[in-house]
């Protein structure tokens, strides 16, 4: 007869086991929350947090002593494809490559929610606004045949049309309805904006018609802190535009100084 009653030493003897395994596993619980709790916020801010930086300076050769001279330091996997300048180099320009309207690193070139921003040195002997009027007037002026725009522009409020939504508006932005198309320009393709005065414009927008491209996009210049700024985005998020340039100069202020956390105002 087999007896079924567990000794006393065999039940304390499985009790310290559990109470050993019970005794791990909280700790390993609360290694858990400490790491938790002690783990940056990936997205702390809306912004991520990067394992890389490239410091570099921005510098046009080509323009010599004119050249604005900018020191930036940029996460690597902003750089469009991965191409970042070598640290501590000289580089003519910047390409970064973001998700929009996260700012977040963008790794799928097919993808339509992108923000594409190319960073140029500007000729510091030229201000802001002289500087986006040459871009403007380069769309605008047909230099083939001698036809310079003389800035009436036939400046009006932008036309909501429903072949064309999203249609960017608001903040003081108008539509140009006189100019002279270069040889590689359609009009009816075409749309072209300003913020501010013909002669003094202080962003240029241009898209394509959304119901006349497979594939609408948008451009848009601006100057801030001595840099030339040109975003390239899906024509669907036009309505975006201004909150895309307020976007950009706050992470241009932490590239700029990466050691502060002011924010643009």
């Amino acid at each position: 007869m087999t007896n079924s009653t567990t000794p006393a030493s065999e039940n304390f003897s499985c009790w310290r086991r559990q109470k050993f395994l019970m005794k791990k596993q909280t700790i390993c619980t609360i290694a858990l929350l400490l790491v938790s709790f002690h783990q940056p916020n990936a997205r702390a801010n809306g912004r991520e947090r990067h394992a890389e930086t490239i410091r570099f300076l921005m510098k046009d050769p080509e323009l010599g002593g004119a050249s604005s001279s900018i020191i930036l330091t940029i996460p690597r996997d902003f750089f469009e494809d991965g191409v970042s300048p070598a640290t501590e180099s000289t580089a003519d320009s910047a390409l970064l490559f973001v998700t929009w309207p996260s700012w977040t690193t963008n790794n799928d070139p097919s993808s339509s929610e992108y923000l594409r921003i190319l960073l140029e040195p500007t000729n510091t002997s030229f201000g802001p606004e002289k500087i986006v009027s040459g871009i403007m007037k380069a769309f605008i002026s047909d230099r083939a045949h001698n036809r310079q725009i003389n800035f009436d522009l036939g400046l009006r409020a932008p036309q909501v049309s429903s072949l064309d939504a999203p249609y960017p508006s608001g903040y003081g932005l108008r539509e140009i309805t006189r100019y002279f198309p270069t040889a590689n320009d359609d009009p009816i393709r075409v749309e072209n904006f300003i913020l501010g005065e013909a002669t003094q414009p202080k962003s240029f927008l241009r898209c394509d018609k959304m119901h006349l491209s497979n594939a609408p996009q948008c451009q848009y210049w601006f100057v801030y802190k001595e840099i030339l700024v040109k975003l390239t985005f899906d024509r669907k998020y036009v309505s975006d535009f201004y909150k895309m340039e307020l976007t950009t100069k706050e992470h241009l202020d932490v590239f700029l100084n990466p050691d502060s956390t002011k924010e643009t105002r």
